[in-house]
């Protein structure tokens, strides 16, 4: 029989309490105007808005969402001591059983090649004749990847995926599937729980992508949530970090520290500006660049392929050690926030070192050069440099005096 999940009455869940997360109320956690948040993208009126997620949220009840086979459990500590410990106060929230059949509803049925999805013990999908399988997996760790202060758990969930897609990019494949593993703070609320689903679904649908099961558990300590995507890529058309060769052309896409800088301006607490909006959707909701990699696949433009996750410097760093070569970037072409940062004290900085863009770097080989286009749909491609055989990279600054580039992004083992 599905346990039943608690909710204490002072939750505003459960009471006439107002929800603060509402900016026409009080204010969201960003400041943002009434209108044009900047903090989520538009939703239907009848939408419910998610839960404040300040720090007043600590006394928040436990919660746990299903997805995939049921799992129940608390770490830490008996879910049957703490039912007993605070049966005066609470009263029933929701069933496992209630939120598969919630969360099953989100998903489209009859997807391409999902034969058993959300519900079951696990999921099974077929893979074209002559494709290849790209798996990837990442983990989203409250306090390291996103705090509830700055992130909105719709960012939190958009995030989760946006990363596992981008690197399914740039292999050069289209993203699924996605597997979800959840531990989930009991300090979650219901909503927040949804608005992070919530999120996570309107990405995948964007990309086609079917959620097709996972994992949950209640924690005690910080949130983790982990995202497996599994992709397809046609025989003999994946790309790898290894294939860059001297005389080859760097390429990277778009612009380089729009999240760094907006992730400064949301901690900055500072109300946002409308010239801030590129840099913080930016950082909240990042777009992986799935149509480019496909397109570099398919054209066989592309010798060696890499996201930027943690940094120009350092994913360069990756594609160079890979590839076994060395490279020289010219600082006045890596293409950095266009707009006034007066309050940001070096754009390049960001630009090198800043990360969480998901843009791809890519290198060309020089006879094909020409048939990479300035714009990629309404993606501006930009040439930052080039393959050398001798190792190490090159920062080459405007006067021509060149310094060693090393890899200054984000490295876990380096905190």
């Amino acid at each position: 029989m599905a346990q039943e999940f608690l909710l204490s009455p002072q939750c505003s869940l459960s009471s006439s309490a107002p929800d603060r997360s509402d900016p026409a109320r009080s204010g969201c956690p960003h400041r943002c105007s009434r209108r044009g948040s900047l903090d989520a993208p538009p939703r239907s009126a009848t939408e419910r808005r998610p839960a404040w997620t300040g720090p007043s949220a600590r006394s928040r009840p436990n919660l746990v969402p299903v997805c995939g086979k049921i799992t129940s459990r608390i770490a830490g500590q008996s879910f049957q001591k703490s039912r007993q410990h605070h049966r005066a106060r609470l009263t029933v929230l929701r069933t496992e059983t209630e939120f598969v059949s919630w969360l099953r509803a989100q998903v489209p049925s009859g997807a391409r090649g999902l034969e058993i999805g959300i519900g079951d013990d696990g999921a099974i999908v077929e893979v074209r004749r002559g494709h290849k399988l790209v798996l990837k997996a990442d983990m989203s760790i409250e306090g390291v990847h996103f705090t509830r202060r700055v992130h909105s758990p719709r960012s939190v969930g958009h995030r989760a995926l946006a990363r596992s897609l981008s690197d399914v990019a740039a292999m050069g494949g289209t993203p699924r599937f996605a597997l979800t593993s959840l531990a989930i703070s009991r300090v979650a609320t219901r909503a927040w729980l949804r608005e992070l689903y919530a999120g996570m679904l309107a990405l995948a649908k964007q990309f086609a992508v079917i959620l097709v099961g996972g994992d949950t558990a209640v924690v005690a300590g910080k949130t983790v949530l982990d995202v497996m995507v599994a992709g397809e890529v046609k025989r003999g058309m994946e790309l790898r970090r290894s294939g860059a060769r001297p005389g080859d052309q760097i390429y990277v896409s778009g612009r380089l520290g729009l999240s760094a800088l907006g992730l400064r301006l949301l901690e900055s607490g500072r109300r946002p500006s409308p010239q801030d909006a590129g840099a913080i959707r930016a950082h909240l909701y990042p777009e992986p660049r799935c149509a480019l990699g496909r397109y570099l696949s398919r054209k066989r433009l592309a010798s060696a392929l890499i996201d930027v996750s943690d940094g120009l410097s350092t994913d360069r760093a990756h594609l160079c050690e890979s590839s076994g070569i060395g490279a020289r970037v010219w600082a006045d072409l890596i293409p950095g926030p266009e707009f006034p940062t007066g309050h940001v004290p070096n754009s390049l900085d960001l630009a090198l070192h800043g990360g969480e863009d998901y843009e791809l770097l890519f290198t060309v080989p020089p006879g094909k050069t020409g048939q990479v286009p300035v714009r990629f749909r309404d993606l501006p491609l930009h040439r930052i440099g080039e393959i050398r055989r001798s190792k190490g990279v090159a920062l080459v600054r405007p006067d021509g005096t060149a310094t060693p580039l090393g890899p200054g992004g984000y490295d876990h083992f380096s905190k």
